[in-house]
């Protein structure tokens, strides 16, 4: 095979190494009490290599480009859980947006120097996220590939307060999807086409007949994509500058 006709992961890969737009789902890392098992099992399931940056976390790779996180639980009683990280220009500033929307912040604002700066937070119903304003790493760096994000979905208890608030936090837009009435999709003036979904979670009967509290707990679960024929999400073709990966396929944002 002649050298101009040789193909690697990094020729094809959608990749970014700027900073994502404001809003934009632009990280991922599951905090578990034992992150051992957890890199032995994503390893084999998406194919994921490992690099320490320091404090306990490991930055996910695939194709030598970063994927995700992992890091350690505060206690080993901690359940393991994902954390989806919106992508702010001033994390100062997103943080004070959050809280005018109504929403709680949690730890953070903090530099992470030299990476960049995080904080999180909840919205009014209760579900937490992240927020990631890139420095040396600017988030995920591949994507819509095996091993890598395609979509993000929030499920929560109360749709239209958390429409609200993601609104008037991040500047989100929502439309319906045709024939179902409890999702619809989310993007950004930047963005235009779809950068993931937010539908509600059902809740369970309680045993005296009323209410309990949702199930599962509110969330921004992340979906990172299985290899080839292990499951339903589909590659898009978008420009290497593009933004976040969403199905139906969408334009880039500037």
């Amino acid at each position: 095979m002649l050298d101009s006709e040789v193909s690697t992961k990094e020729d094809v890969m959608p990749v970014r190494d700027d900073r994502w737009p404001a809003g934009t789902p632009n990280g991922v890392d599951l905090s578990t009490p034992d992150p051992d098992a957890a890199k032995d099992f994503y390893a084999a399931l998406l194919g994921w290599d490992y690099r320490e940056a320091g404090g306990g976390y490991w930055l996910c790779e695939y194709g030598s480009r970063e994927a995700a996180g992992i890091m350690g639980a505060e206690s080993p009683e901690q359940p393991s859980s994902w954390t989806v990280y919106f992508a702010s220009e001033d994390v100062e500033s997103t943080v004070k947006a959050v809280e005018q929307a109504g929403g709680q912040v949690l730890p953070g604002p903090a530099k992470v120097a030299p990476w960049g700066a995080v904080a999180y937070a909840a919205d009014p119903t209760g579900a937490r996220f992240g927020v990631w304003q890139g420095g040396v790493l600017p988030g995920v760096t591949v994507y819509n590939e095996p091993g890598s994000l395609t979509w993000e979905d929030g499920m929560v208890s109360d749709p239209d307060a958390a429409k609200s608030f993601y609104s008037s936090a991040f500047g989100f837009r929502f439309d319906p999807v045709p024939g179902d009435q409890d999702y619809c999709t989310f993007t950004t003036s930047s963005a235009g086409d779809p950068l993931g979904g937010l539908g509600s979670v059902e809740e369970a009967s309680s045993p005296a007949g009323g209410r309990a509290s949702p199930s599962p707990t509110p969330t921004w679960p992340s979906r990172p994509r299985p290899g080839s024929g292990a499951g339903s999400w589909r590659p898009r073709s978008i420009p290497r500058t593009g933004g976040w990966p969403a199905s139906p396929t969408r334009s880039a944002p500037g």
